[in-house]
């Protein structure tokens, strides 16, 4: 007979952001940050200090950002429509 163990990892979760000012990339950036930190920190990695590190994580944060107008952009169509 085999053991069976429990899971115990659990897939990482896309936060709801707040997207009350989603139209101007800054602010949105400002007002999800706690959020941002958590995501990008439950995804393995580590907030850093060095030029790279800050690099890569303000292109992560863009990408974050595009996604959340994508899906603000794909509320505003009429029923049935997609982008």
């Amino acid at each position: 007979m085999n053991a069976v163990s429990p899971v115990t990892i659990r897939p990482v979760e896309r936060p709801a952001f707040d997207n009350t000012n989603v139209g101007d990339w800054k602010r949105w950036a400002q007002d999800n940050t706690g959020l941002l930190a958590r995501y990008w920190s439950a995804q393995g990695q580590a907030l850093g200090l060095s030029e790279d590190d800050n690099a890569e994580l303000d292109f992560w944060i863009r990408v974050q950002h595009d996604i959340e107008l994508k899906f603000r952009d794909r509320a505003r169509l009429p029923h049935g429509s997609s982008l």
